[in-house]
């Protein structure tokens, strides 16, 4: 059976035009580049070759010569700057060799030895005593100092809460120091009484002979006092921060503390007045109220009860009140 198909035949479209090349014999090259340079630039754009100048084999050699004259020249100079770099990198390492080498000679050599010791801040103790327990080495100079150990050395002195030990060049030293102060002094039951700062610590003992206008704590139960320790008494620490409060007027009133517990704590004036004001806290009010009782019942208190500051109550020679 026929097909109904119409077969294309070669007269059915347009024919293509077909670029036809023909190549002599020799000229096999010109015809490749010929070809390749229709391609791209259009075959009506190109230039001609009997149009084109050669470039002279002089200004090849130039430019030759240029390109290796301008490379040398980099060349040269990177190896400068190699040079440069080794050069300060080295003067750096001779400078800091020379720099530690002489800070060792200097800390070795008997340069700026200690001639003088200022001491600064004794009341109770003198200057003498202060350089006797700072032990300066006799050959010490201000490079070699021991500051550190000094200070430490100091501090071990139940007098001395505080120590600091500064360079005054060109051969000094200063020292300077903080003392304790003696608070109170507590009875604990033996010959002697012992001096006791604000915080607690324990100063030195001193013999019940000894005159002294400082107030006198007693009747505290379980001390044992050492130098320089701070005491574990909670009851004495409530007595010495009751004292620390008290302001001139009751201060100058006021022989004793009498502190057998916190609860019990109570000051004892010059006329033997016992003034129960248990814990330290609010003081401030119970000893304000405590001096207006004083004041008014001067001559006829003998108890006066703060411990409840908001319902104080007293005792005269007489009655009850």
């Amino acid at each position: 059976m026929a097909s109904n198909s119409n077969p294309r035949s070669p007269s059915s479209e347009p024919s293509r035009s077909r670029k036809r090349v023909v190549i002599e014999p020799g000229d096999t090259t010109r015809a490749r580049y010929s070809s390749l340079e229709d391609s791209i630039v259009g075959k009506g754009n190109r230039t001609p070759a009997s149009a084109r100048k050669p470039v002279p084999g002089d200004l090849r050699s130039a430019g030759r010569r240029v390109a290796g004259s301008k490379a040398e020249e980099r060349s040269l100079r990177l190896r400068q700057q190699r040079r440069g770099v080794r050069l300060r990198v080295l003067l750096a390492v001779v400078a800091a060799v020379a720099v530690i080498a002489g800070a060792v000679w200097l800390y070795q050599s008997p340069a700026f030895t200690v001639k003088r010791i200022d001491v600064i801040g004794v009341r109770r103790l003198t200057a003498a005593q202060v350089r006797s327990l700072a032990e300066v080495p006799g050959d010490a100079t201000l490079l070699r100092l021991p500051a550190a150990e000094i200070e430490a050395r100091l501090v071990k002195s139940p007098w001395i809460s505080a120590a600091d030990v500064t360079r005054d060049f060109p051969d000094g030293v200063r020292i300077r120091v903080t003392e304790r102060s003696p608070l109170a002094l507590v009875n604990t039951g033996g010959k002697a009484r012992w001096l006791v700062d604000k915080t607690g610590v324990w100063l030195a003992p001193q013999s019940v002979g000894a005159t002294s206008a400082l107030i006198v704590v007693r009747d505290v139960a379980g001390l044992d006092p050492v130098a320089g320790r701070k005491t574990k008494s909670e009851t004495l620490i409530n007595a010495l921060e009751v004292i620390s409060q008290l302001d001139s007027t009751m201060s100058s009133a006021t022989t004793g503390v009498s502190a057998p517990s916190i609860d019990k704590t109570a000051l004892v004036t010059k006329d033997d007045v016992e003034v129960f004001v248990g814990p330290s806290d609010d003081i401030g009010r119970k000893l304000q109220v405590a001096e207006q009782i004083l004041k008014e019942q001067a001559g006829k208190v003998v108890y006066i009860n703060v411990r409840t500051v908001d319902r104080p109550t007293w005792r005269g020679l007489e009655e009850g009140q």
